[in-house]
């Protein structure tokens, strides 16, 4: 006699502590893109993409995401991205203004802010790169005299290990 039989699917309680940390966002951790003078003010995003290329344990990960200054007036902001040092390293950061490519270069900190004060003093927009502070895992960049209805496009470039599981 043929037949089926139906197995009553388990469930399982989570813990609250648990549940009550999924409940962060991203605005809860101020990640993406804000206004510096106004950090609860987030600046649109308006476009996203991915593309990962995987070798053996390793992923590479471009980041494209698009944000367009929606105020009447000339931003400075903030860009945060939460970066984990001990599986992660980045490769390359670039921001897209109008025609203007800017790349992140490494320099010493005064330097880097002499620069950013003077391109910022002459009308032009820049980006200035620094850690985050208190072992925050979070990369910062400053975007300053970002124009009104002027799109930034931010690319980032990083590498990531990844965690195999033998499924033996």
């Amino acid at each position: 006699m043929g037949g089926s039989f139906y197995k009553k699917k388990e469930t399982t309680t989570i813990p609250q502590y648990i549940v009550e940390e999924k409940k962060e966002t991203l605005l809860d951790r101020r990640l993406g893109l804000f206004l510096l003078k106004d950090r609860n003010k987030g600046i649109p995003l308006n476009d996203l993409q991915f593309k990962v290329e995987i070798k053996d344990a390793i992923g590479i990960v471009e980041l494209t995401q698009v944000f367009e200054n929606d105020n009447k007036e000339p931003i400075e902001c903030e860009y945060r991205f939460p970066i984990n040092s001990r599986t992660m390293t980045l490769i390359s950061f670039t921001a897209t203004i109008d025609d203007d490519v800017i790349e992140g270069k490494i320099m010493k900190k005064d330097k880097a802010d002499e620069k950013y004060s003077d391109a910022i003093a002459a009308g032009g927009t820049a980006i200035k790169i620094k850690e985050g502070e208190d072992n925050e895992d979070v990369i910062k960049v400053l975007i300053g005299n970002l124009l009104p209805k002027q799109s930034a496009v931010i690319v980032i470039r990083y590498i990531k290990t990844l965690e195999i599981f033998d499924k033996s």
